[in-house]
């Protein structure tokens, strides 16, 4: 059949249909349309649920009046029957939360074995195995399927059809009810996994995830390719395992949730999306926050001075789990404030606390060493003013080593004849 020169019949308004559909590009149920530029092709007719049908091919030439007519009947004994019901797209991938209408047709076969299609979204019954990857809608919105959650879900349209079977001694087509289920499948493309990672400068205390595992869904996809959207130059990746890998904190995040990451899945035809961002923090000690000071008198070494502080990180939130922290001298010994003291100075030392608070522990030199200590420390209350010495100081946690850990604190620690204090802190330290 040939398109050029075609008419409406006579008594009717408009191009033939063969012309509306190819000239305004709507396509049939399988999604084909006519070429824009065809100018030649074929009809099909077929008949369903008994209906009689002939079909008729009319061409007009103006000067002649018709110049041509064909008609046809039908080749089958019986109609085409009911033989599968399809869901389209076959394969479709989408985000948590996005939607996606999808549609069922009949699929009816004739003795000749050419397949015809009818929409039956409308009607056919939605059904979703895994609601919590994505659910579809069998009300309102027919076969509208909305992404809940990272993983594969099949989506099954079920509907009941007529097959024929020809009845030789009547010569009727007897019918038969059949049901049928047509399905395809929903991809919610997904991350998952901790969203918290903690950062000590290198070191890894027990009781602090300072690696965590991200996995991609759906599982058992082609390929996955990770990458960050922001904050690369806060964490890293590695140990890419499949749908999985580790990711690990470099730096501490300015505000929650700046490291964002993606992942890109390739499916089995080739075609790919891209996951929405997931949020990242991470997490470390950032400072210390100053407390009490105690003095009281010890008899092994003139006085004790304990100085509290409050370990916080960088959300401003305390240390949650015991945690170790560590001291470390940052300057030569200064003298100068009492040069003929004998009195030397304590090595650094480290501890752990599970009330995310620590103390400097400051005290005078033994009394029973040999030399006696010059000048001997004596406590006193009201403190004193005479200093004896000082030290530049700084406080990591994470680690008892000392110079291990991330820095929260530098300072300058002094000893005085009858109590210790720390003056100059700087906290965050850089």
């Amino acid at each position: 059949m040939r398109f050029e020169g075609l008419r409406s019949p006579a008594g009717t308004l408009g191009p033939p249909l063969t012309l509306h559909l190819r000239d305004a590009q709507k396509p049939d149920l399988q999604g084909s349309k006519i070429p824009a530029g065809a100018t030649d092709g074929s009809v099909v007719w077929i008949r369903l649920n008994k209906v009689p049908v002939m079909g008729r091919l009319v061409v007009l030439q103006r000067h002649r009046g018709m110049a041509s007519n064909y008609d046809c009947g039908i080749g089958c004994e019986c109609p085409a029957n009911f033989t599968a019901v399809s869901v389209a797209p076959a394969a479709w991938a989408m985000l948590v939360n996005d939607l996606k209408p999808f549609l069922s047709n009949e699929v009816d076969t004739d003795c000749n074995s050419a397949k015809f299609y009818y929409d039956v979204t409308t009607g056919a019954g939605w059904l979703s195995n895994l609601v919590s990857v994505a659910t579809v809608d069998n009300l309102l919105h027919k076969g509208q399927v909305k992404g809940q959650g990272g993983g594969s879900a099949g989506i099954s349209a079920d509907w009941t059809g007529i097959r024929y079977t020809l009845n030789h001694i009547t010569d009727e087509c007897d019918e038969i009810v059949v049901g049928k289920r047509g399905s395809g499948t929903d991809n919610v493309v997904s991350i998952t996994g901790p969203q918290t990672v903690w950062w000590f400068n290198g070191v890894l205390p027990t009781g602090y995830a300072t690696s965590i595992q991200l996995t991609a869904y759906p599982a058992g996809q082609s390929q996955y390719t990770w990458a960050f959207s922001a904050g690369s130059n806060k964490a890293s990746f590695n140990g890419q395992n499949g749908n999985t890998i580790n990711l690990t904190g470099s730096a501490l995040s300015a505000t929650q949730g700046d490291v964002k990451v993606k992942v890109t899945v390739k499916f089995s035809d080739n075609s790919t999306k891209t996951s929405s961002d997931y949020a990242i923090t991470v997490r470390g000690p950032k400072k210390l926050l100053a407390g009490s000071k105690f003095h009281s008198p010890n008899d092994d070494f003139g006085y004790d001075t304990l100085i509290s502080y409050g370990m916080r990180d960088n959300l401003d939130a305390a240390m949650p789990s015991t945690i170790a922290f560590t001291e470390q001298w940052t300057t030569p010994i200064d003298n100068n404030p009492y040069p003929t003291n004998n009195w030397g100075w304590p090595t650094a030392h480290g501890d752990s606390t599970s009330t995310s608070e620590l103390f400097d522990h400051i005290t005078g030199p033994g009394l029973g060493n040999i030399p006696p200590p010059n000048p001997t420390p004596t406590f006193n209350i009201p403190p004193g003013t005479t200093e004896v010495q000082r030290r530049g100081q700084e406080w990591r946690v994470g680690s008892t080593v000392p110079s291990s850990g991330a820095r929260v604190q530098t300072d300058t620690m002094q000893r005085f004849t009858d109590h210790g204090d720390n003056t100059g802190i700087t906290s965050p330290a850089p």
